[in-house]
């Protein structure tokens, strides 16, 4: 289980790591402001503030977590297909916080369940933690090649294949 653990801990941070550097020069590109790249940005750090809530509620309630962390990923995978037809601030921020919600709402519930599991077994947290973090640094790097080698174009479908393996790992995740 911890292997299984620490395999879809170094998805989940991967599409944060891609977009931390990459995201703001693609929005650019489509002639979005600084200023609005920063509403872009910002709200969906406010929609997940308010909707974490409710969101680690559902969570707690349910027998297993895995429940929640499934229907997440399985939304944060699809919800970037939408960066592929807007272009305006509006558009692009809307499909952003789209994409934000389920994906920001993955961390703690996979941490929670980590810690669960670890606890239960006997084994280091930290250890499995630590393939999120190397996650979001290998992304950050292979995207870094993708716009160095295609422009900044390769981003959405960089973000989207980051998107569909997260998704795709769901199955293997432990009870």
């Amino acid at each position: 289980p911890e292997l299984r653990a620490s395999i879809f801990h170094f998805t989940v941070f991967t599409t944060s790591g891609a977009a931390s550097a990459y995201f703001g020069v693609w929005m650019a590109q489509r002639g979005i402001s600084p200023g609005e790249i920063g509403i872009v940005n910002a709200a969906p750090v406010l929609a997940l503030l308010v909707l974490n809530l409710f969101v680690g509620r559902l969570a707690d309630r349910a027998s297993d977590w895995r429940q929640m962390i499934i229907f997440l990923a399985l939304v944060a995978g699809v919800v970037p297909l939408g960066l592929f037809f807007v272009s305006g601030f509006i558009g692009v921020l809307i499909v952003w916080t789209l994409i934000s919600i389920p994906a920001g709402s993955l961390p703690p519930g996979v941490d929670a369940a980590t810690l669960r599991l670890t606890e239960r077994r006997g084994t280091s947290f930290g250890n499995i933690r630590g393939w999120g973090t190397l996650g979001a640094m290998v992304s950050t790097a292979g995207t870094g090649l993708m716009v160095a080698w295609l422009g900044p174009n390769a981003f959405v479908p960089t973000l989207l294949a980051f998107s569909v393996a997260r998704a795709g790992l769901l199955l293997q995740l432990p009870r």
